[in-house]
This record gives C-alpha cells, structure tokens and sequence, in this order.
C-alpha cells in the first residue's frame, strides 16, 4: 500500500487539513483558525499535521508526503510563495524548506489553492470530453457503416445503429453508476477508476468489433463494448457536481453538457468522416471507414488515462468540498 499522506489547505480565515491512507480514503481531519504571517503559515501547518498524525497514532516517518495549498502567486518548483494578500505574506517565502523542517524531513510539496482544488475536476473533464467525442463519433457512422459493409437497407441499419446507441447505453450508465457507488463507498478513488477502467476494456473490444467482416460478430461485439464505454457518463455528472461547492453545482452541470455539445458532438463525426476520406482510397469506402472508426475508438485510451489520473485527486478534493460547505 502506497504511504500515508496530508494535504492542508491555508485559506484567508480557516485552514483545513486532511490525513490520507495509501489508497486516498480520509482517515482524519482536522480545522483550525488561519494564523498568518510566514511564521503563523509554517507554524499552524506543522501543527494541525501533527495532531491528524496523533489522531491516527503515526509517527512523521511514517508520511509519503504533504500537500500544502494556499492563495497568493505560488512557484511549486522553488516551494515559495508571495503575494498572499489575506495571509500577510508579500515578498517570496520559501514555505516548503520551513514545513517540512517542523515535520522531521518529509516531503511537502507546494501549489496555489485553485490549482490544488480543480485537479480532480480539470481530469475528469479531459477524459470524459474525449469520450464525448469518440461517442458522438462512432454512432454518427454505425449506419454508414452498415449500409456500406454489409449492404443493409437504410431501415435496417438505422434500427441496428439506434438499439446498439441506447439499450447498451443505458445498461452501461445504470450499472456504471452502481459499480461507482459500489467501490467509491469504500475507496473515492473507485469514482474514477471504475469508467476510467471501463473505457480501458471499451477501446480494444470495439476496435476488434468495427473491423469483422460478418455482421453477427460485429454488431454483437460492439454491443458488448458499448456496455463498457458508457459508463463514464452517470458517474462524471455526479462525481463533478459534488466537487463543486452546492452553489456552482447547476453551473458545473451546465459546463459538461456545454463541452460535450461543442467538442464532443461538434468535432466526433468530423474526426471519423476526416479520417474515413483518407483512408478510402488505399481500403475502400467500406473498410476505410471501419479503420476510421477503430482509429477513432482508440482515443478511450486517452480518455482513460484522465479518468485514472483524476482518481489520484478525488478522495481530498471531494473531502475539501465537504469540509469548505460544513
């Protein structure tokens, strides 16, 4: 299991502070008026570290490392900050050298509190905005593909397209999102490791499936990704409201369905019909389009590696909301 961990965050009249298992669960918590200055900044993070360590009877040794975010301009590279207005720090201090002095030598590790509390967030868009768009991408051409392949009426590949978009869709958002629940209960991290996961399976079974040449195994193997890649939808819109303070949460919903529209939808089906022209000449306009789809599909990959990337930060950022609103 990875080390025991605490992020603090420094705001303008409280600070709150978190201990951490190896696996990203809130194990302690503790809150404390701000003390300012450079001297009150150290002094009241060494402090409130050292009470979640007594809290859980672990000795300094025993951390990986220490977040600490506050206001003001912050370079994590040199560990100092300046210009915390709120905190009565104006010229550059060297905070990280001085925290981690008062813990024994661990590790701290220092960034500006918007940076800190959007990056859960921020990965979470990333990779469900590709999603968006390799889904909106795909669907766009499953008839084409159909009608072209395999040479399906435009109403029998039309009903293929529509069911292989919906029924699986659906299935895919329900039990993502109880799979979700299932793991986020026990471990916040499962928030995001359950679609980014997902999308992992998703990529290689629909690139294999695009590319048969029988329409059984085609459409059946494509239903049984779809049943993989939607789950990230259910469990985004949830997870990213409640990393947004109550009063946001309508403008946080906004935003994704916002994002999705304009690059998801607006620029998917561009990607596949680019990519289709380019390859039809060397595969032809059947098999050309399927390894546009497949190329296309291959982004989950990418899409998935944000959603793992966001689980990293889930557990204290979903806890720092919890903690700003109590």
């Amino acid at each position: 299991m990875r080390p025991w961990t605490v992020g603090i965050d420094v705001g303008a009249t409280k600070t709150h502070a978190l201990l951490l298992d190896g696996d990203g669960v809130v194990r302690a918590e503790r809150r404390a008026p701000t003390e300012t200055g450079p001297a009150g900044v150290v002094e009241g993070s060494v402090r409130l570290a050292k009470e979640l360590l007594a809290d859980a009877d672990l000795a300094p040794a025993q951390l990986g490392g220490v977040g600490l975010a506050l206001p003001g301009v912050v370079d994590p590279v040199a560990g100092t900050c300046r210009n915390a207005v709120n905190l009565a720090i104006e010229e550059p201090v060297a905070l990280v050298p001085l925290v981690s002095a008062g813990l024994g030598g661990v590790p701290v590790r220092l960034e500006n509190d918007l940076n800190a509390a959007v990056l859960g967030a921020r990965h979470l868009l990333a990779g469900s905005t590709l999603a968006s768009l390799v889904g909106f991408g795909l669907n766009s051409f499953v008839a084409f593909l159909l009608v072209r392949k395999f040479e399906m009426s435009l109403a029998q590949a039309g009903l293929f397209a529509g069911l292989l978009a919906s029924l699986p869709g659906a299935i895919s958002v329900v039990l993502g999102g109880r799979l979700a629940d299932w793991f986020g209960e026990r471990r916040p991290a499962g928030y995001a490791q359950v679609p980014g996961l997902c999308l992992l399976v998703a990529a290689p079974i629909y690139m294999f499936a695009i590319t048969r040449g029988e329409v059984i195994p085609l459409l059946g193997l494509v239903f049984v990704a779809a049943l993989f890649q939607y789950t990230y939808l259910g469990v985004t819109f949830g997870v990213f409201q409640n990393l947004f303070h109550s009063r946001m949460r309508a403008t946080g919903s906004a935003l994704l369905n916002g994002v999705y529209g304009l690059i998801g939808q607006g620029l998917g089906p561009l990607l596949v019909g680019w990519l289709s022209d380019r390859l039809a000449p060397s595969f032809g306009v059947a098999d050309g389009l399927a390894y546009a789809m497949a190329i296309t599909a291959a982004i989950y990959v990418w899409a998935a590696a944000h959603y793992l990337l966001a689980a990293r930060h889930i557990g204290p950022d979903l806890a720092r909301v919890r903690g700003g609103e109590a």
